[in-house]
């Protein structure tokens, strides 16, 4: 593994360290105690046994940032980071998106490329986030 990627690799499970660490505190605020221990490991939906019944955990991190939510409704959290590089191949990140969010985005197609680039965040966020909702 090069260097860059091992770099990125600890990031990223320091970021999902921080980020259990967080719900811990959302939750202890709330009265609910969630060990650190006892999370589900990186890579698979946020959950931990002792959260109770009708309590619902998101989590999102990128480039050392991390968001989190605790609530008692289900929620989907997502985060993203303008790349201005990714405008060379928008067109197949939008072939990626659900058919509404491609059709929505078709509609926009007078829209310089920096606006169908923001635009194709918006969509790609909501996606993530309705994603994070059913699993």
């Amino acid at each position: 593994m090069s260097s860059a990627k091992a770099r990125r690799r600890q990031q990223r499970e320091a970021e999902s360290h921080l980020a259990r660490l967080l719900l811990g505190e959302l939750a202890a605020a709330q009265g609910i105690v969630l060990p650190l221990t006892d999370w589900s490991p990186r890579g698979q939906a946020p959950h931990h046994p002792a959260l109770p019944a009708g309590f619902y955990v998101s989590i999102a991190h990128r480039h050392g940032h991390v968001l989190v939510g605790l609530a008692t409704a289900p929620l989907g959290l997502d985060l993203e980071y303008r790349n201005p590089r990714h405008a060379h191949d928008l067109d197949a990140r939008i072939a990626m998106l659900p058919q509404d969010a491609r059709e929505h985005l078709a509609e926009a197609s007078h829209l310089s490329e920096t606006e169908r680039l923001d635009g194709f965040y918006r969509e790609w966020v909501r996606y993530e986030a309705a994603f994070k909702l059913i699993r």
